[in-house]
């Protein structure tokens, strides 16, 4: 086995090397395009998918938001009527008591 090499040899070998790392180089930058894109592609497919959710999730609360108002109102009038069955007949209970007095 030749343990030594020319120059040319050298040469030729550095020029092949040369040609494949470029020919890496590009294949790589290309991928790398590929792959930019497909990214694009998904990050503006998560963001509609998110911005959908949150519209959808925004239209519950409101509309949740909205029933919590309207049984407010009726708990508000029911306890009204309750009061008004206790308070009125102690009042009329209390000046009974101070009349009879």
């Amino acid at each position: 086995m030749d343990d030594h090499v020319t120059h040319r040899e050298l040469d030729k070998a550095m020029e092949s090397l040369q040609k494949d790392i470029k020919l890496s180089q590009a294949e790589t930058s290309k991928q790398i395009t590929e792959l930019s894109g497909k990214i694009d592609t998904i990050q503006s497919n998560v963001t509609g998918k998110i911005d959908k959710a949150n519209s959808d999730l925004s239209g519950k609360i409101n509309a949740l938001e909205t029933s919590v108002g309207g049984l407010s109102k009726i708990t508000w009038w029911i306890m009204g009527i309750i009061s008004a069955g206790i308070i009125v007949p102690f009042v009329i209970l209390l000046v009974k008591t101070i009349f009879k007095l």
